[in-house]
């Protein structure tokens, strides 16, 4: 997906949860990609790896494998990326 020229990749994940993030990485290794939204472990993630912002927003209603229900906010504008997590209490 193209935003505002931020191009955004989308991947569910695999794996066990604790390495999901390195599957992800290495999914998306060969593309010109600016953020990756992912999912899969139900753990809330937001990390820049190479210039690259890799963002799992959680879920809202179950932790499966995270310590706490999160959601994510990702808001493109004027070609900048904001991300949020949102713990839910």
């Amino acid at each position: 997906i193209e935003k505002e020229g931020v191009l955004i990749g989308i991947y569910h994940g695999r794996g066990p949860a604790k390495r999901v993030l390195d599957f992800v990485v290495e999914e998306f290794k060969n593309d010109k990609v600016d953020v990756v939204i992912f999912g899969h472990s139900h753990c809330a993630i937001k990390e820049v790896i190479d210039g690259v912002l890799y963002f799992n927003p959680g879920s809202p209603n179950d932790k499966f494998c995270a310590p706490y229900c999160a959601y994510g906010i990702l808001e493109v504008q004027d070609g900048e990326v904001d991300a949020k997590l949102i713990k839910v209490k």
